[in-house]
């Protein structure tokens, strides 16, 4: 059986998969880390989590699920989820956008701050930005937390 006839459908077959190569790859959403370098991280074990933005709680769902993959993506880390005095704390920040012709909510920005045990200084942060499917059945929502807490703590 052959696919291809001529050196042309070739041609438009290559095209293709770079194009679908180029799109999968620009949707992914990009991260950025930062952090205070004046912050000794080797001594955080313990975390709970901070109030999170007024426009975060707009959706509790959503947030509920970036807590649950963040507490899961901590736990295989060793940190311990613990409400009596944590060692830093974490909040959650994000923009979404609802996209009515497919009945999906989509983060353009997810945001995780990491703040010292008193919740007033930052002492680390880490951002996602791009396309993020928020659906409770996505599996995106999960591997981008886990991205972003990928660089946490810092080497």
């Amino acid at each position: 059986m052959r696919v291809c006839r001529t050196k042309g459908h070739l041609v438009l077959m290559i095209i293709a998969v770079v194009l679908t190569a180029l799109a999968a790859w620009g949707c992914a959403a990009r991260i950025n880390y930062s952090y205070d370098l004046a912050t000794p991280f080797d001594g955080l074990k313990n975390y709970n989590w901070g109030p999170s933005s007024a426009y975060a709680k707009q959706f509790p769902l959503i947030e509920s699920n970036i807590r649950f993959a963040a507490d899961k993506a901590l736990e295989k880390k060793g940190f311990v989820k613990k409400a009596e005095k944590p060692d830093f704390m974490i909040s959650i920040n994000y923009d979404y956008e609802i996209d009515s012709f497919r009945y999906s909510y989509e983060i353009r920005m997810l945001n995780l701050k990491i703040y010292s045990a008193d919740g007033r200084k930052l002492i680390w942060q880490g951002t996602a930005y791009g396309t993020i499917n928020a659906n409770k059945a996505s599996r995106d929502l999960t591997k981008n937390v886990e991205r972003i807490l990928s660089k946490f703590p810092p080497k």
